[in-house]
């Protein structure tokens, strides 16, 4: 049988690069993942594990910035919180996502402190 949590993180890891770790809390917006970028990242992993994801709104887990490339670049470096604090998806909920066939919203809100 598959390890469906070691395939999870060795599809974000290969993605990613090394320093994502077996984190039980994903926070793609640390690695600089945004709008485009994480849609296609995102349309990756339903494409790969076979997910049904026509309820999944990129937007609500991921930063889209409100201007320019120069602003997301050089402003969210000096100014972290000027853009909304996003849910972070977590493997747990990945797993169950893979397990379902099927996206859906966590129900639990993580503390981003």
């Amino acid at each position: 049988m598959i390890d469906v949590k070691k395939e999870l993180i060795n599809f974000f890891s290969n993605r990613i690069g090394p320093q994502f770790k077996d984190n039980p809390i994903i926070n793609l917006n640390k690695y600089n993942f945004y709008d485009l970028d994480a849609e296609c990242l995102m349309n990756e992993f339903f494409l790969k594990f076979k997910i049904k994801h026509d309820n999944f709104n990129t937007s609500d887990f991921f930063v889209y910035p409100k201007n320019n490339w120069k602003d997301l670049i050089f402003i969210r470096s000096f100014f972290p919180n000027r853009y909304s604090q996003k849910p972070f998806i977590t493997l747990n909920h990945l797993i169950q996502v893979i397990e379902r066939g099927e996206w859906f919203n966590p129900d639990n809100k993580i503390d981003h402190k």
